[in-house]
C-alpha cells in the first residue's frame, strides 16, 4: 500500500482581508488581538472560507465596498456569498470564532464587540457557532485546516511587556 500525502494550500489572510477555498488548504492568521478570526465551512463539500475582522460593523465606513472583510456585517455576508457561488450550501454551514481579547489595557475599544457583532450576523444568516476561543487578553494566531475543520490556534500572554507563548490548542 503507497501512502499518498495531500500537501494543503496555504494562504495567510491578512488584516481586513477574507479567503474562500474549495480544495484543502491551510488558512492562516497571525497576530490576533481584538479583531476576530471568522472560519465559515460547509461540511459535506469543504468549501471553507476566513476572515480577519477588525471592525464590528461597517455604518459609515468609507471602505466596506474595497475591504468587506473588515467588518463582521461585511464580512459574514460576502464570505457566504463568495462560498455559495463555489457551491457551497448555506444551510451546512458551520463557525469558528477566534480573537476579540481586549489586548490594550488602556482605550476605549473592547475586541469583545468584535465577537458580539460576529455573532450576530452568523445568528441572522442562521449559521451555528460550534466552537471559539475568544475573550480575555491573550493575544492568538490561528491555522485552519479546511480539510479536517481543525483550527490551531497559538495563545500567547504578556509577561513583563513581553508576548511569551501560553498555550496551543485545537478547536
Amino acid at each position: 500500500m503507497i501512502e499518498i500525502s495531500q500537501r494543503l494550500m496555504e494562504f495567510e489572510v491578512g488584516l481586513g482581508l477574507m479567503k474562500a477555498v474549495q480544495r484543502p488548504s491551510a488558512l492562516s492568521i497571525a497576530g490576533i488581538g481584538s479583531c476576530v478570526g471568522l472560519a465559515l465551512r460547509d461540511g459535506e463539500s469543504r468549501i471553507s472560507g476566513l476572515a480577519h475582522v477588525v471592525l464590528p460593523n461597517s455604518d459609515g465606513a468609507d471602505d466596506a465596498r474595497v475591504s468587506p472583510g473588515k467588518y463582521s456585517d461585511t464580512a459574514v455576508r460576502i464570505l457566504t456569498q463568495r462560498m455559495t457561488a463555489m457551491g457551497a450550501d448555506l444551510t451546512r454551514f458551520t463557525a469558528k470564532l477566534v480573537g476579540g481579547a481586549r489586548v490594550l489595557s488602556k482605550g476605549s475599544f473592547d475586541g469583545w464587540k468584535n465577537v458580539e457583532s460576529a455573532r450576530k450576523e452568523l445568528s441572522r444568516a442562521n449559521i451555528r457557532v460550534v466552537a471559539q476561543d475568544v475573550g480575555l487578553s491573550l493575544g492568538r494566531s490561528m491555522r485552519f485546516d479546511t480539510a479536517s475543520g481543525d483550527i490551531t490556534i497559538r495563545r500567547y500572554q504578556e509577561i513583563n511587556g513581553v508576548a511569551e507563548p501560553k498555550d496551543i490548542i485545537v478547536i
